[in-house]
């Protein structure tokens, strides 16, 4: 069964989710910055972190859409505004780079021409991820995440919650995308590829597969319906696998 352009409805939910999640990210940083890290705060420490790392892939998720025109299709204006908010906060990114780049990763998936892609037989991820981080990582983005760090220390109580709350989580989101969305559905000594996308789908319960990358592992599908937001990326797998 083949899906076209229109026939899953996006409307507003996007934003609803982009809010919500915005909310969330704002909420517990404000918050966490605060706290007292006495000893025993150490039972929930990483319980926070987790939260925060899992909301900052939502910002980035978020801005992913955005590039996709699929946040919030009524309004290309409000789409990439969001999108571009989204990574600010996420990494003080700059949205066009990661649009163009993006753009290229998808015409031309696991090749030499893909952007994202350096996957050299026997590398093994962390050569692959600093590989991945060094490309975009730029000297605007450095100086502006080094401005966003003050500000956000001014809020905090100590430097260890900005460490702890703000760049720890922001660090580990980008192993987490990279690991889930990059690494395991484009790596070339895993499972072959059905096709052109070079692309593959980790099975994974849909509550798991939230959890990990906002439903990511669902990349063959992603690679072949980009106009589906993460959102409904288990309602397509689950159209798709319906006997016709």
């Amino acid at each position: 069964m083949s899906l076209k352009p229109g026939e899953i409805e996006i409307g507003a939910r996007g934003l609803f989710i982009a809010g919500a999640v915005f909310s969330a990210w704002v909420a517990t940083l404000i918050a966490l910055l605060q706290v007292d890290l006495s000893w025993g705060a150490l039972l929930w420490v990483p319980l926070a972190v987790a939260l925060r790392s899992f909301l900052n892939v939502g910002l980035f998720i978020t801005a992913h859409d955005a590039m996709h025109g699929t946040l919030y299709p009524k309004s290309s204006f409000l789409n990439h505004a969001v999108g571009r908010l989204s990574v600010f906060l996420y990494a003080g990114f700059s949205y066009d780079m990661l649009w163009a780049a993006h753009i290229r990763h998808h015409d031309a998936p696991g090749t030499a021409d893909d952007p994202d892609f350096a996957d050299t037989p026997g590398d093994g991820l962390w050569k692959w991820f600093s590989a991945f981080m060094i490309r975009y990582t730029t000297v605007k983005q450095t100086v502006v995440m080094t401005g966003y760090m003050w500000v956000v220390s001014l809020v905090s109580v100590s430097l260890w919650n900005t460490l702890v709350f703000w760049a720890l989580p922001a660090l580990l989101s980008a192993l987490q995308l990279f690991y889930f969305g990059t690494y395991q559905p484009h790596r070339s000594d895993a499972a072959p590829f059905e096709d052109k996308h070079r692309a593959r789908t980790v099975e994974r319960p849909v509550w798991l597969s939230f959890l990990t990358c906002y439903h990511f592992g669902y990349h063959l599908e992603h690679h072949r319906y980009p106009w589906v937001p993460w959102w409904a990326l288990p309602k397509l797998r689950r159209v798709l696998r319906t006997p016709s």
